[in-house]
């Protein structure tokens, strides 16, 4: 949250569990898939699951100027603004509950300054998820769209969101 130079232990859980699975895949196929397409294939199967199931979002990860229209932005779900700490419990204790977060694709080296003083910044490169904390199924899947593409859900991340299984 704000801007911490580590990774949340939700992050950390939810990334481990999403690349276990993915390896997992790609091992019984016996040849080499993307995150992306196993995400892809993994949500488009699994993404009716959406329609009236309550999805935990991690206050920090809505952007703040949507989240009083949240409910609005995704009709199909109950959606709730909840701490860290909450979607971490949901995973360990298996909750059969949907958490909506981002994963890290790649972290982005990028410079800047002013005359003489320059700064360098990591960005991570983000993907956006809803997963059940239970089965770990992908429900929803935002690929990253770019260096702008930051860990807040956004409203164009909501209307994808509504878009998938139409």
């Amino acid at each position: 949250e704000n801007g911490p130079t580590y990774l949340s232990k939700e992050n950390m859980i939810t990334s481990l569990v999403l690349s276990q699975k993915y390896i997992e895949k790609a091992i019984s196929l016996n040849k080499k898939v993307s995150f992306e397409d196993f995400a892809e294939e993994e949500m488009k199967r699994n993404c009716s699951k959406l329609k009236g199931n309550t999805i935990l979002f991690q206050e920090a990860i809505v952007h703040g100027k949507i989240k009083n229209e949240l409910q609005s932005l995704l009709p199909k779900a109950k959606t709730e603004l909840v701490s860290p700490n909450r979607i971490a419990e949901a995973v360990a204790n298996k909750e059969d509950v949907l958490i909506g977060f981002p994963i890290i694709k790649k972290l982005m080296k990028q410079r800047g300054g002013f005359g003489p003083v320059t700064t360098s910044t990591v960005i991570p490169v983000t993907h956006k998820v809803i997963m059940n904390a239970k089965t770990k199924d992908i429900i929803g899947f935002i690929p990253h769209s770019g260096i702008t593409s930051y860990s807040y859900f956004k409203k164009k991340d909501f209307k994808k969101l509504n878009e998938q299984c139409n």
